[in-house]
């Protein structure tokens, strides 16, 4: 894996055996009330007093209005360093809505984080 960043950009290079390169390109995020992909975003920041990476998963934006409601929501995808110098990934998918009366309101959360142990340099990953 290779990754190669200038200021508003970032590649992801994956090679697997046979040497043959799979790029993934991000976009550094700005907001924006007229950006309608957000699935090639990242983003630099702090979290937990460590630095993260974040990702941003989505194929189109998620928001919403109407007459009655609004409601909005989103994916990412966080990577942070452990102390032991383990990969720590967190999975978030957040979604809102709110409404003119109280009891149509809401806001759901589903939350995943993943811990992958260090591989020490050196030593080829198990398949």
């Amino acid at each position: 894996m290779s990754i190669e960043q200038a200021p508003d950009a970032m590649t992801i290079t994956f090679i697997d055996r046979a040497g043959r390169p799979t790029p993934l390109s991000f976009r550094r995020y700005r907001f924006s009330l007229s950006e309608d992909r957000v699935d090639d975003l990242f983003s630099c920041r702090t979290l937990y007093g460590e630095p993260t990476l974040r990702f941003f998963n989505e194929p189109q934006s998620h928001a919403s209005t109407s007459i009655v409601a609004v409601g909005g929501g989103g994916t990412s995808v966080a990577l942070l360093k452990s102390v032991d110098g383990s990969l720590i990934v967190n999975w978030r998918s957040d979604s809102i809505a709110l409404t003119l009366f109280v009891l149509g309101s809401g806001y759901r959360v589903d939350n995943l984080w993943y811990r992958y142990a260090l591989v020490p340099a050196g030593q080829p990953a198990e398949p």
